[in-house]
């Protein structure tokens, strides 16, 4: 990368990372490692703005070249939840369920109100919140 060579070293902890990362559910991989950080270049812009451009979709990140894993921590234990992402609700569960923001929702009204607000040519529910709170 950027004419530096970045050899990676592939062991025991390499191929436990390697496994966790290609589990097909949605986790969290808890990783010591070691690597290259490549920020970029400073990039001027035609506009005048100054900014950073790297790697990925129309250079938009920073890339993190993984050298070495030096530890990781396995996901051995059941009374965990390891998935980075919660549970969806179940709504034939018990205290579970949904309502639809439509008449008669408790707060219709409300909802009525912020519509009849999009719909106004007037930018007096977004310039002046007080005032609008005030006339509720």
């Amino acid at each position: 990368m950027e004419g530096i060579e970045v050899p990676l070293t592939t062991d025991e902890h390499f191929d436990a990372f390697d496994k966790l990362i290609h589990n097909p559910s949605d986790t969290v991989v808890r990783v010591t490692l070691v690597g290259r950080f490549f920020a970029g270049k400073e990039t001027r812009f035609p506009n005048g703005n100054v900014g950073w451009r790297g790697y990925g979709h129309m250079g938009c990140c920073s890339l993190l070249a993984i050298q070495q894993v030096i530890s990781v921590d396995p996901h051995d234990r059941g009374d965990l939840d390891y998935r980075s992402s919660p549970d969806q609700p179940n709504p034939g569960k018990v205290g579970c369920g949904f309502q639809n923001l439509v008449a008669p929702w408790p707060y219709s009204d409300w909802v009525k109100a912020q519509q009849t607000a999009d719909l106004q040519e007037s930018a007096l529910a977004y310039d002046s919140p007080k005032q609008v709170a005030t006339a509720a």
